[in-house]
């Protein structure tokens, strides 16, 4: 299938730069399911090789950065199930768990101007309520929230790493 928009995508720049990126989809619930193309058991068997591709980025996380945006709900589930899966691989090796890695989320919700770096916000916060903060914050190494339009952030990550030449 022709993708007239592969310049703008954030998928085929990863690809074009050996980046690794993953899609996990919510079968249900992503819109992309009311497409008359929806396939789930494609879907299922793409999104088997992520995880799979996420674990092996996860292996090699330490000292590395973890960039979450607009996905407040999938993204600390499927980071916290591949972390928890390589720790676990690493301590049976007699290994260490993952280390001196950084977290950054960003997304549109109130931060309360809370450093996560300082541990959890009390419930007089705004940022007490952002849950998937909480569950970032507590899977090791150092945890920011940068609030921003995901689609400006995007674009602007796009063109601060020189993708849009």
């Amino acid at each position: 299938m022709e993708h007239r928009w592969k310049r703008a995508s954030i998928l085929a720049q990863a690809f074009r730069h050996d980046l690794p990126m993953t899609v996990h989809p919510g079968i249900g619930y992503d819109i992309i399911a009311n497409h008359p193309m929806f396939d789930g058991g494609v879907v299922g068997r793409a999104a088997t090789v992520d995880l799979r591709l996420l674990g092996d980025s996860v292996e090699t996380l330490d000292g590395g950065v973890l960039l979450s945006v607009g996905s407040s709900i999938m993204a600390p589930q499927v980071f916290e199930k591949s972390l928890s899966c390589v720790n676990n691989l690493r301590a049976q090796a007699g290994r260490p768990v993952v280390r001196g890695h950084a977290i950054y989320v960003v997304d549109l919700q109130d931060s309360g101007n809370w450093d996560w770096r300082t541990g959890e916000p009390p419930k007089t916060n705004a940022a007490y309520y952002l849950r998937f903060c909480k569950s970032f914050a507590r899977m090791g190494g150092t945890m920011q929230y940068v609030q921003c339009d995901n689609l400006a952030f995007m674009h602007n990550l796009f063109h601060e790493l020189g993708m849009a030449d």
